[in-house]
């Protein structure tokens, strides 16, 4: 139910992997940045589908500001189609987060307490203007949001096409994507929620929140809790530079199909950060916990060091990259702590600095499981790259890895070997603020383009 399109969400998929069968930009390639101001950052990129009749294709966003659609058909440009100004900025950013784009060429998102649907004014016509065709207000659902505070955090759509999404206090809600037939599951009392979720094809809902790992069962008719399970949650209070407490990351899949082994993968909240795998499906009869006091449930637990065997802390605010049974992760930790006595705010603002040498973070590091030895273990850790802030993605046809970086505080967009680890290429974006991926992603597009988030915009990378 997901338009067929490049990347039609946050995440890519629902299996929220963040990578592409598409190939991405190359060593070799000339690369051309086109750049287009959208006042503030969008929150995440969602491409239409391919027409190639006509050779039209546009991406839709949305930010703390406005809804709205950028025609990047042509080679030598992007710019802006339409947009519609939603409100006043907010600093409640998870709510903007999050959006997608249906089979029907329908797209979703949140904004405050609100969820909208917009599609073309012409239908088939990714050229014109965007029309709001429906909105509801979720405070008006009795139960859904718990608080004044509360409000919509992530946002998938199970394999029947109904719309998944959970709140900051720790519920988790379906509806249809004509707002209808809401369902409600509470995941329990102080959990709170600061990640996106994801859905597989047997109806299950992963959403990590500050206190456990979940997954709620849809069977198309009834939304009830599957199972919960304990992961290491770390301090209340993070490192700077993360949005909330516990888990960093937005639950990624790993395993499909046939595959012997099916996990959820976070990274949690430990001063040293772990790669936590749990058993998605029912636990294999003959596992034992992995630790003492550990949750049967996890399959592995392994700390994140970015290849410095010294290291005390490790931090992440991204979510992971996965591809098959490999996983990676990037590192962001900015070096100073959140205080308690200053908002939220003040902390998502320093990462405007991210790429200076003072906060700079640098470290990526992959792992595989073994389903011979059920183990996970380091295949790599490159401790020379910097992606400040960006969420990473793959391309399984380049075999590479991708972020927007930094090199001596001028912004890039880096390039991995999957395999080694190793920079293939970097390309110099520029010291501009409009460089900074400021949380939003590099998405692989048609055509080997590749297209992020900025602080005031979007920015496409073409081969010229």
């Amino acid at each position: 139910f997901l338009m067929d399109s490049p990347w039609p969400m946050v995440h890519r998929s629902t299996y929220a992997q963040a990578s592409s069968p598409y190939p991405g930009l190359m060593p070799e390639d000339d690369i051309k940045v086109d750049y287009e101001f959208a006042i503030t950052i969008p929150g995440t990129l969602s491409y239409t589908s391919l027409d190639y009749a006509a050779g039209n294709r546009a991406i839709w966003y949305n930010n703390a500001v406005r809804v709205g659609k950028m025609d990047v058909s042509s080679r030598n440009d992007i710019k802006d189609i339409d947009n519609i100004f939603l409100g006043g900025p907010t600093d409640q950013v998870l709510s903007t987060a999050y959006s997608l784009l249906d089979v029907d060429g329908i797209y979703y998102h949140f904004y405050t307490s609100h969820v909208y649907a917009y599609t073309n004014a012409l239908i088939g016509d990714v050229k014109s203007d965007i029309i709001e065709i429906r909105r509801l207000n979720l405070r008006t659902v009795p139960g859904l949001l718990k608080s004044e505070r509360d409000l919509p955090v992530g946002l998938s759509i199970t394999y029947d096409g109904y719309l998944a999404f959970a709140t900051r206090e720790g519920n988790l809600a379906i509806m249809t994507r004509t707002f209808t037939n809401i369902q409600i599951v509470n995941l329990g009392q102080g959990e709170e929620v600061s990640n996106g979720i994801a859905c597989d094809e047997d109806g299950g809902i992963y959403v990590v929140t500050s206190k456990h790992m979940h997954r709620v069962q849809w069977n198309g008719s009834v939304l009830h809790m599957g199972w919960t399970a304990d992961y290491e949650v770390g301090p209340e209070k993070q490192v700077g530079g993360r949005i909330g407490a516990g888990s960093g990351s937005t639950p990624s899949l790993m395993g499909t199909g046939a595959d012997r082994d099916k996990f959820v993968v976070i990274t949690d909240g430990q001063e040293l950060m772990h790669i936590v795998l749990f058993w998605r499906d029912e636990i294999p009869h003959d596992w034992v916990p992995i630790g003492p006091g550990k949750d049967i449930r996890i399959a592995a637990e392994v700390p994140v060091r970015f290849g410095d065997i010294n290291a005390k802390t490790s931090v992440s605010e991204q979510s992971l990259t996965v591809r098959g049974y490999g996983v990676m992760t990037v590192n962001n930790d900015y070096g100073f702590r959140g205080s308690a006595s200053l908002p939220e705010t003040v902390d998502l603002l320093r990462v405007t600095f991210t790429n200076l040498r003072r906060f700079a973070p640098y470290g990526a590091e992959r792992f595989q499981w073994d389903p011979t030895t059920r183990r996970l273990r380091t295949v790599w850790a490159n401790r020379e790259v910097s992606c400040p802030n960006g969420i990473p993605s793959m391309s399984a046809a380049s075999n590479m890895a991708y972020c927007i970086g930094q090199r001596n505080s001028v912004w890039t967009l880096e390039g991995m070997d999957w395999d080694t680890g190793e920079s293939r290429f970097y390309k110099r974006l520029g010291l501009a603020l409009r460089y900074n991926s400021f949380y939003s992603a590099i998405v692989v597009g048609p055509n080997r383009e590749m297209a992020s988030g900025t602080s005031s915009g979007i920015m496409r990378l073409t081969v010229s």
